[in-house]
């Protein structure tokens, strides 16, 4: 329904109650969030459907979550669930800030919405001034270990994989950060 072709006035009326449910929806999502340390931070179209990103930022924790757009859902529906840390750099004495991923959770493969969660959160990087975001690949994810090195190098990670003893490190850094 997202062709916005008309033909007749019931295609009209048709276009504009989609419409106004996708509106409508999206003002459940941000009146839910008031109050929760939630953000609205986009809103997408990916393989023909809208989706809507927010942020929980609680100082130590930054999920970047997406919930397509079809119905009002309170839990998400795809979600990069990180850490924030902070450090500090003895020789130059400055306090500087990262992003440890603990995990990246959705019911959908290959769809595209990592992609999309890695993009929001790495714009959040930026915009906070962190350093850099980085992870590690564990024993679990050896199943899917070739899709995962090729998501991390698609989106500028550095990919370090141990294949003895099924384990790796990634790591981002904000290009303010690059030497």
């Amino acid at each position: 329904m997202d062709e916005y072709y008309i033909n007749s006035i019931d295609n009209l009326r048709e276009i504009v109650d989609n419409l106004e449910e996708r509106f409508l929806v999206l003002q459940e999502f941000i009146e839910y969030f008031k109050g929760k340390n939630c953000e609205v931070i986009g809103l997408e179209k990916i393989n023909d459907e809208w989706s809507v990103l927010y942020k929980l930022d609680t100082g130590t924790s930054l999920y970047i979550m997406l919930n397509k757009l079809e119905k009002f859902r309170p839990d998400w529906n795809f979600g990069i669930l990180s850490s924030v840390y902070s450090d500090f750099h003895y020789k130059s004495e400055k306090q500087f800030k990262y992003v440890h991923i603990g995990d990246i959770q959705g019911n959908e493969k290959n769809n595209g919405y990592g992609s999309l969660l890695m993009k929001y959160l790495q714009k959040e990087v930026v915009k906070q001034n962190f350093t850099h975001i980085q992870g590690e690949i564990v024993h679990r994810d050896w199943d899917h270990i070739d899709r995962l090195e090729h998501f991390y190098k698609k989106h500028g990670f550095t990919v370090k994989l141990n294949y003895d003893i099924e384990n790796g490190e990634i790591k981002w850094v904000n290009k303010a950060y690059e030497k």
